[in-house]
């Protein structure tokens, strides 16, 4: 089951200049996938490479069918930015995260959050997790 369903339909039932947020979301794009297997670069394997994957480096996958692996909402997959955002709504958001996100006060954090305003992008895009929060701006017909 794809998940913009979901996402979607989040975005349907907010109100105008209301917000949503997604927190502690495990970051696909991370290298260590830091959710519920362990390994690395796991969520961006097909799932049946995956599925040979985990069952090769962890012991409690190997008790596990395909179907149970591919099952929405068993996290391997993670998500990535892009998938936190409205697909089939005709909508616009602004990205407010700079204002309510969460992130560390370290000086990797400092650095990280340089180096994401010169790329105009989340700071979470460095991080394991995607830490976001959307406005819902403008809604049309």
């Amino acid at each position: 089951m794809k998940i913009d369903i979901y996402v979607d339909e989040y975005y349907r039932v907010l109100k105008l200049n209301g917000m949503i947020g997604f927190f502690d979301t495990p970051n696909k794009y991370f290298p260590i996938e830091t959710h519920s297997i362990g390994l690395p670069f796991v969520s961006l394997l097909p799932p049946q490479i995956a599925y040979i994957y985990a069952r090769l480096f962890k012991k409690h996958y190997r008790k596990i069918s395909f179907p149970e692996f591919v099952r929405a909402g068993t996290g391997w997959r993670n998500s990535s930015y892009y998938e936190l955002l409205p697909k089939t709504l005709m909508i616009d958001i602004l990205d407010v995260s700079h204002k309510y996100g969460y992130m560390s006060t370290n000086k990797l954090a400092r650095i990280i959050s340089k180096v994401s305003k010169v790329f105009g992008i989340p700071s979470s895009f460095f991080s394991p997790n995607l830490n976001v929060v959307f406005k819902k701006i403008k809604e049309y017909e």
